[in-house]
């Protein structure tokens, strides 16, 4: 019985959880506003390895995911939304002491 045991293939079972259609969302309020704006925020990714070992089969697989930690913000889009804040402050600032 415990012979039977060590000649059996290991069986492993991959299940994809990701949803079949990606489902657009509609964008409402100062969310679509900024997103109009400045484009949609993308984090930064990175190709990662992993490894799976079953029985003496090792595989590999490269998969897109966001990279860890700071690394992973898109300090790019930030900024530019930072600065637009800052330029429309100067600007309202200005326009309010014209008309002063």
């Amino acid at each position: 019985m415990v012979s039977d045991i060590a000649e059996d293939k290991p069986v492993w079972y991959v299940e994809d959880l990701r949803p079949e259609e990606s489902q657009a969302e509609v964008l409402d309020g100062l969310k679509a506003l900024i997103s109009s704006i400045f484009g949609e925020y993308t984090p930064i990714t990175t190709t990662s390895v992993i490894t799976e070992t079953v029985g003496n089969d090792t595989r590999q697989y490269l998969v897109e995911t966001v990279a860890p930690g700071a690394a992973g913000v898109d300090y790019e889009w930030l900024a530019g939304v930072f600065l637009f804040g800052i330029l429309l402050f100067c600007f309202m600032k200005l326009l309010g002491g014209v008309l002063k």
